[in-house]
């Protein structure tokens, strides 16, 4: 009972701990893709009314995709097999805006 109780217990701290990891990677990775390149959606906001607004949504989109993309390749998401980076992007976008945000994508 104790042991077992308590093996189980460290097991779930370090999957926790895991997953804490693996989400701070991914954070990472959408900070490096999206903010410092000027992707935001704060930064998009200031495209607006502009002719280069469209072409900077198109962008983000892309630039999501490809953190979307790398975070399936990198493995350290287990996501099912066979799911394609818009697939997750579509599973993530909680308010159906066609466009991830940071928050959608850590808490999704």
């Amino acid at each position: 009972g104790v042991i077992v109780d308590g093996t189980t217990s460290a097991r779930d701290d370090m999957d926790s701990s895991h997953k804490r990891h693996c989400l701070v990677q991914a954070s990472f990775l959408w900070e490096e893709s999206l903010h410092k390149k000027g992707l935001a959606r704060a930064d998009l906001e200031k495209h607006e009314g502009l002719p280069s607004y469209e072409a900077k949504v198109q962008e983000r989109k892309a630039a999501i995709s490809s953190v979307v993309q790398e975070v399936i390749d990198s493995g350290f998401i287990d996501f099912p097999q066979g799911l394609t980076s818009e697939d997750i992007i579509s599973l993530l976008d909680f308010d159906g805006d066609s466009g991830l945000d940071h928050e959608e994508f850590l808490t999704g």
